[in-house]
């Protein structure tokens, strides 16, 4: 229905775990990112560019990215990438594929972000090397007429 148990660990302590089985919609698996990104000056189109090349890939190249967004403010100075992904190996997969355009993309922002979910062991070391700051699962709930319907 909701949430199927978090593992517990040092990474849990002080937390409770989650409750209940996810069945329909999201799980717990799935590995969600944020990034935000600011342009350096004049670099806007550059970015935007680069951005078409990786949208490309994800649409032809890779086997688990559910979702992968963009979206600007007003004066197109600052941009958000909303990217989700059915597990850590997607994720894995999906940076493996874009891998070539990262240096690009970086030369063009300062790029900060986020990691939601739980890694496997190969993610987690990659996320060690200074990569976005990892949140793991505590608490979730999905459509609730999903719920209801048992």
């Amino acid at each position: 229905r909701y949430c199927r148990p978090a593992k517990s660990g040092p990474e849990r302590s002080g937390s409770k775990p989650l409750s209940r089985e996810l069945r329909k919609g999201a799980t717990m698996d799935e590995i969600k990112g944020i990034a935000r990104v600011k342009f350096h000056p004049g670099k806007v189109e550059e970015w935007k560019r680069l951005s078409k090349e990786a949208m490309e890939i994800v649409r032809t190249r890779d086997s688990g990215t559910l979702q992968y967004e963009i979206f600007f403010n007003e004066d197109e100075s600052e941009a958000v990438v909303f990217e989700r992904y059915r597990d850590a190996d997607a994720a894995i997969e999906h940076f493996s594929n874009i891998s070539h355009l990262m240096e690009p993309i970086m030369a063009t922002a300062s790029v900060t972000g986020e990691v939601l979910g739980t890694p496997n062991a190969k993610m987690k070391e990659q996320l060690g090397k200074g990569g976005p700051k990892l949140f793991t699962p505590w608490m979730a709930l999905q459509d609730q007429k999903l719920a209801q319907e048992d």
